[in-house]
């Protein structure tokens, strides 16, 4: 037997981490870089990293976070996975600041 889940739980479990998050919450953050004028939008890091854990960390140039991430996931049997969203903002954020991007408001 399958498992379904309703799209109501799923919009329900994004809002009870946007609201246990407070203000690290970021639903939207946007980057640019100062030499090259490329702009990044991330929106909704928190949930992106939960569906897709360490590779969406990976796609945005995380990569020593992914892979630490990665492996202390395979070692707590998964349950890293779930608190990860929780460092998505941060380990973004940081990535790109320490890249040289500017954070726009």
């Amino acid at each position: 037997m399958r498992a379904v889940i309703s799209p109501a739980i799923w919009v329900r479990s994004v809002h009870l981490l946007r609201k246990s998050l407070g203000d690290r919450a970021a639903t939207f953050m946007r980057f640019e870089d100062p030499i090259s004028r490329a702009r990044v939008e991330l929106r909704n890091p928190c949930a992106w990293t939960l569906l897709f854990g360490p590779l969406y960390w990976v796609k945005h140039g995380a990569l020593g976070e992914g892979l630490v991430a990665t492996v202390l996931t395979v070692f707590s049997a998964g349950l890293a996975w779930l608190a990860l969203p929780f460092f998505a903002v941060i380990v973004l954020r940081r990535r790109y600041v320490s890249n040289g991007w500017r954070e726009m408001e």
